[in-house]
């Protein structure tokens, strides 16, 4: 079974008093995290976002979903999206 501190470095050196050197961990400051949160709380209620949001959730979609590929063909005709 790993211990929680199996990958720290190993000490170097003894103290005369017999106690250990402390044993740190470096911080990496690029690790991406996870944070719960509620994204309404993150704008405020009169960010333009907002009437985004509304317009968008408003939107008729119904074509979209029934055929995707379909959809996909019809506004895709520029040379850069055929394969």
């Amino acid at each position: 079974m790993a211990g929680l501190f199996d990958d720290l470095p190993e000490m170097v050196g003894r103290r005369r008093d017999g106690v250990g050197r402390a044993r740190l961990r470096e911080p990496v400051r690029n690790q991406p995290s996870f944070q719960v949160c509620d994204l309404d709380s993150l704008i405020s209620e009169d960010h333009p976002a907002r009437i985004i949001w509304a317009y968008a959730s408003q939107a008729d979609l119904s074509e979209l979903e029934a055929s995707p590929q379909r959809f996909f063909e019809i506004t895709c005709s520029s040379v850069a999206c055929k394969r």
